[in-house]
């Protein structure tokens, strides 16, 4: 089913975000017109269904929007820091670990897993194939912060080389170094 959208204003997008019912007048005045009323079964459907799934179809589409313009709002600021606080927490994670101090590698671990996962977001709006690689840091992360908690050193050492492996990955790929002695995100 093909949604056409054409001056929709902003009172209008509300309504429908809310969830209010939408009247076929009210869709007309607002340029929403169907291209398709056929079910996947191929029976036509009823006029009241027609409207219900208009108005799903609409929010789906207003809540698709707004996480893809929330998603690209994020600025490389907001990337640098979660790059920057994870790098810290890695850093804390390999001295405990190191040490044989693993209850004291769970925080900064799950520090870690919990800005992967953020950065992993930034990476996946931008449609990269960074994304996968800050998907396997996060569960590395995840990997090291269980076996920290579960004493197991091997596990934690192990978890830990993955991780720090995948930031080398990543970091040859997806930045290159300014004059400066800045880095630049590549996409």
């Amino acid at each position: 089913m093909t949604v056409v959208f054409r001056a929709v204003g902003p009172e209008e997008l509300r309504q429908i975000a809310r969830g209010d019912e939408v009247e076929p007048e009210v869709a007309k005045r607002i340029g929403v017109y169907w291209i398709s009323n056929i079910r996947k079964a191929g029976k036509p459907k009823s006029k009241e269904g027609d409207w219900k799934d208009m108005k799903r179809s609409i929010q789906k589409m207003c809540l698709g929007l707004a996480l893809l313009v929330a998603a690209w709002a994020q600025s490389d600021q907001e990337y640098v820091s979660w790059m920057k606080a994870a790098a810290g927490a890695c850093g804390a994670a390999k001295k405990a670990v190191d040490a044989k101090a693993l209850a004291d590698a769970v925080e900064p671990a799950e520090k870690v897993a919990d800005g992967f996962g953020k950065i992993e977001g930034f990476w996946k709006a931008r449609n990269s194939s960074a994304a996968a690689i800050a998907h396997t840091a996060n569960m590395a992360a995840s990997d090291l912060a269980a076996a920290a908690k579960g004493g197991d050193a091997p596990k934690a050492s192990a978890a830990l080389q993955q991780l720090t492996g995948t930031c080398k990955t990543c970091h040859e790929a997806h930045r290159e170094k300014n004059p400066n002695g800045g880095f630049t995100i590549k996409p």
